[in-house]
């Protein structure tokens, strides 16, 4: 990367000059003292604090253009409606008097038009010391991410001075954010310098300028009367501009200049083209000998359906229809980027016909051709109405064949099974990183669907009989059943160096009276797994699969 492409920011003090604003924080006399300045008809007494110093002119405004300006696929909002930008906000925290010290400072920025709102802040929570300078960048869904030297997105990298914890961002989404730093057990004092805020504005396009006040408060500790107390101080609100007419390019424009990480993957892979890159019939041809990042796989049209169309709406992609001659089927593919900017291609298909025996039948040949690194089962399930609500998600750690065994007649004259029960589960990794994986909320529609990690349960038939009130499942913690579960994890176990998931949405209590939540389950159950996979897939995480030739 060349250097003119890597924003180097600084922790050393910003020089003052005719644009500088000083905020000068001043905390007030106490209570009492202010009623008695009152009643006396004198001025109210304050003491100045703390000194920060900003200059609007420093701060760094960087375009984000649409996708089809840019080498790398932005997933970004509806650029008809608005603009994005990223603005970066040195400012200098001054040294105190010598008797006291910084416990905690908040930087506030509130713009004034209310419709422009936060789309990222960043830092965002830094709880641990980060001691050496590190590369960012922006991902794909435009978001601050930590980049490497080797990393082209097409993008610039920002090079960020050493980063001391506490720091805390608020207000994603709003028009009022701010960051707060606070000590910590390493750190006993928000050390003075310069502090760098980055923000990606939403704005409504067309936008010419911007304006927003900015303040500051504190929490200061002095020596007063041979004790340490606190202090609040705060600022007044300073108003500023930022001329958006003057934002530099984050994205290179020409096509010339790029050598596209993507289009080396893919020429290598011998896999998809570029999205956006018109495809003739020779270039469509090659599919056939394709390999896929993931694949997946659902038992309807339906659940197919609503993971290509969560994919399209949260990820601004379009999906080609492919035809597999070996294997005479339809499917559909695209190609996405995960949270580091990485590309992933991704491959949707349904079996012909549901059951278990058709899921493993459609699955093992397309696994063992298209050779992705993880596997995907989403859709919709039946969950048990004791313990589930419609429309709630079910990650599935195991799953299991409920219906096997042997059938027999107790004394008391009751049909009674007896178990014979192999049980598949995720990978421990995979088991691991669910248990607190929540960045799929924010994305799916409101109200939010409970989410539970559990055993599934899988059948070779569609039931409406009250399954749940009668059979007694050998795995305790059983909240769902489907009929393909179980045939596809054990279908992957033939395919040790793959990973895989499965997660549906509940549909219906497998009770017969209501599938009305059809929709919403794979829905739900969809944008779980897309964002999972956007987290979880990473070359780091999950190394391309090298296939040997036969």
């Amino acid at each position: 990367m060349n250097m003119d492409e890597i924003v180097t920011l600084s922790d050393e003090p910003l020089p003052e000059t005719q644009a500088t604003i000083t905020c000068d924080a001043f905390s007030e006399a106490s209570e009492d003292d202010r009623t008695i300045r009152r009643r006396e008809g004198l001025p109210q007494k304050k003491e100045l604090e703390g000194k920060i110093t900003l200059n609007p002119e420093r701060c760094l405004i960087y375009s984000l253009p649409p996708t089809a300006y840019s080498t790398t696929q932005v997933i970004a909002p509806d650029n008809t409606q608005w603009d994005m930008y990223l603005i970066i906000i040195p400012f200098t925290l001054h040294r105190p008097p010598e008797d006291r010290y910084y416990e905690e400072m908040t930087f506030f920025v509130e713009m004034a038009d209310q419709s422009v709102t936060a789309f990222d802040l960043f830092p965002r929570e830094v709880s641990a010391s980060i001691e050496e300078e590190g590369l960012y960048t922006l991902s794909p869904q435009l978001t601050v991410i930590p980049a490497d030297a080797n990393m082209r997105t097409g993008g610039k990298q920002i090079r960020f001075p050493p980063l001391y914890p506490i720091i805390t961002a608020f207000g994603k989404n709003e028009s009022t954010f701010f960051w707060t730093y606070e000590k910590s057990p390493v750190q006993q004092r928000v050390a003075p310098g310069t502090k760098n805020a980055l923000v990606v504005l939403q704005v409504p396009h067309q936008t010419g300028m911007i304006e927003a006040k900015i303040s500051y408060e504190m929490v200061v500790v002095k020596h007063l009367l041979g004790k340490w107390r606190y202090t609040d101080a705060a600022s007044h609100k300073y108003h500023i501009q930022w001329d958006l007419n003057k934002a530099q390019q984050f994205y290179e424009q020409l096509a010339s200049r790029t050598v596209d990480a993507d289009q080396q993957f893919y020429g290598q892979n011998n896999a998809l083209p570029p999205a956006g890159k018109e495809q003739t019939p020779q270039e469509v041809a090659p599919m056939e000998n394709a390999l896929f990042d993931v694949c997946v796989i659902c038992a309807l049209a339906e659940e197919a359906r609503a993971f290509m169309q969560e994919a399209t709406r949260l990820c601004g992609v379009q999906f080609q229809r492919a035809f597999d001659k070996e294997h005479k089927i339809d499917y559909y593919h695209t190609r996405i980027h995960n949270t580091l900017g990485e590309p992933l291609t991704i491959h949707v298909s349904y079996s012909p016909d549901t059951g278990p025996l058709e899921a493993a039948l459609h699955l093992k040949p397309l696994l063992k051709k298209f050779r992705p690194r993880f596997a995907a089962m989403t859709g919709i399930c039946a969950g048990d109405k004791k313990r589930v609500k419609l429309g709630d998600l079910i990650v599935a750690d195991r799953a299991y064949v409920y219906d096997s065994g042997k059938f027999i007649i107790d004394e008391h004259g009751k049909r009674r099974q007896l178990h014979e029960t192999d049980v598949y589960h995720v990978s421990p990794k995979i088991r691991n990183f669910i248990g607190m994986f929540e960045q799929w909320k924010s994305l799916v529609e409101p109200p939010e669907p409970a989410c539970y990690i559990g055993a599934m349960a899988s059948g070779s038939a569609v039931r409406d009989d009250n399954l749940f009130d009668e059979a007694q499942f050998p795995v305790r913690d059983t909240l769902a059943i489907d009929m393909e579960g179980a045939a596809f994890y054990r279908t992957v176990e033939d395919f040790p160096e793959m990973s895989a998931l499965l997660v549906k949405g509940v549909s219906d209590y497998a009770d017969g009276k209501d599938d009305s939540f059809h929709e919403r389950a794979a829905t739900v159950s969809a944008t779980y797994m897309l964002t999972f996979i956007q987290e979880y897939v990473t070359a780091d995480r999950m190394p391309r699969i090298q296939v040997q030739e036969s």
